[in-house]
């Protein structure tokens, strides 16, 4: 549940902001980056990078 809530909030923050992936990950209560990256890969099949690049309006 509570990685969940995690994933929402992080997924708006990737959309909504130009802030730094790692800032995003320390923000959202992840204490290690890379735990960060292998969570969000594992809830969305894509890297946080990967994701911004395809949700984010050009």
């Amino acid at each position: 549940m509570l990685e969940l809530i995690r994933f929402e909030n992080v997924a708006k923050l990737l959309r909504e902001t130009d802030a730094k992936i790692i800032e995003i990950a320390f923000s959202s209560g992840y204490a290690d980056p890379a735990h960060f990256s292998r969570a969000f890969r594992r809830m969305t099949g894509a890297t946080p990078c990967e994701f911004r690049e395809k949700w984010t309006p050009r």
